[in-house]
Parts: C-alpha cells; sequence; structure tokens
C-alpha cells in the first residue's frame, strides 16, 4: 500500500505534469508560488488556481483529481434550500 500524502508534503509528491507545475511555480500578485499539497488545495478551494497564467479548465480539472485521488476534497456543495414555507 502507498505511503499516504500528506499536506506538507511539496506538490511533486502528486505526480502532476510538468506542463500543470510549470506555472505553479510562478509567483502571481506579489504572493509566493505554492510549493506544498497544503498550498496547492488552499487555492483549488478559493477557487484561485485559474490567476496562474497557463492553468485552463482541463489542467485545474487534473489538479483537483490529483488532490481527490489523494484523499483532499476540494470543491464543497452548496448547502441545500429548505423551503420553510411548507
Amino acid at each position: 500500500m502507498p505511503t499516504p500524502i500528506k499536506p506538507e508534503y511539496p506538490i511533486a509528491c502528486l505526480k502532476l505534469s510538468p506542463h500543470i507545475t510549470n506555472p505553479l511555480k510562478l509567483a502571481r500578485f506579489g504572493k509566493e508560488a505554492p510549493k506544498t499539497v497544503a498550498d496547492l488545495l488552499v487555492l483549488a478551494q478559493n477557487r484561485e488556481l485559474h490567476n496562474f497564467k497557463g492553468l485552463g479548465v482541463i489542467r485545474i480539472a487534473r489538479i483537483v483529481a490529483a488532490l481527490e485521488t489523494a484523499g483532499f476534497p476540494v470543491y464543497h456543495p452548496e448547502p441545500e434550500q429548505h423551503d420553510h414555507d411548507a
């Protein structure tokens, strides 16, 4: 059984393509580039990955899939709306 990936591990442990990891290495908006799985998870959960030049819908989907395969939930469904007038 493979060793579980922990949030503090480097992004490289997700085994993403260089076409995905290279754009992540570029700093954006004066912020440091993500280095750990936790950094990448925060960006994905906050839907900020599209801010990286070179990351489109398909590459972002691959990042999300890699995070979720590693056991990190990314997108949470919206809470259900209940009709209180019934």
